[in-house]
């Protein structure tokens, strides 16, 4: 008879348990709820405000977004609809000769100056904002 491949002793000495630690959530690991925050200078308050504005095929047309939020003063139904008015695409535009883009995410509107793999400055715009901040151009006729 042959001697076939040893399978060991069988005793539970043999066994090691493997066990790992946990690893402790770091500061910088973002929750599902967290708005991610980027190492780069905040987007300026006017280009965001002129992104915003600017129409694009990327998102509804300005006249619909009036209209809706002219029917619908609920910063909850705004913020609902600005999140799927926005397309998953990435979009540069021109801004007072700026180079800016965005693209929507679950969560959040992403906002850019340049490039989006040189980025200049980056700000993550909570729906809530994006609400806020377009009812904003609306009461300075901007939209």
């Amino acid at each position: 008879r042959l001697a076939g491949p040893s399978r060991g002793t069988g005793d539970a000495a043999d066994l090691q348990p493997v066990t790992q630690e946990p690893q402790a959530e770091s500061d910088t690991t973002p929750s599902a709820f967290s708005v991610p925050i980027s190492d780069l200078p905040p987007l300026s308050d006017e280009l965001i405000l002129g992104l915003l504005a600017k129409d694009s095929s990327s998102r509804a047309d300005n006249a619909a977004i009036l209209e809706y939020f002219n029917e619908h003063p609920d910063l909850a139904e705004r913020s609902a609809f600005c999140k799927h008015c926005y397309k998953q695409f990435y979009t540069y535009l021109f801004v007072d000769d700026h180079t800016v883009g965005f693209i929507r995410h679950d969560m959040y509107l992403e906002l850019w100056e340049g490039n989006y793999l040189t980025k200049t400055a980056q700000v993550n715009l909570t729906w809530d904002a994006v609400a806020a901040k377009i009812a904003d151009l609306i009461e300075q006729g901007r939209l």
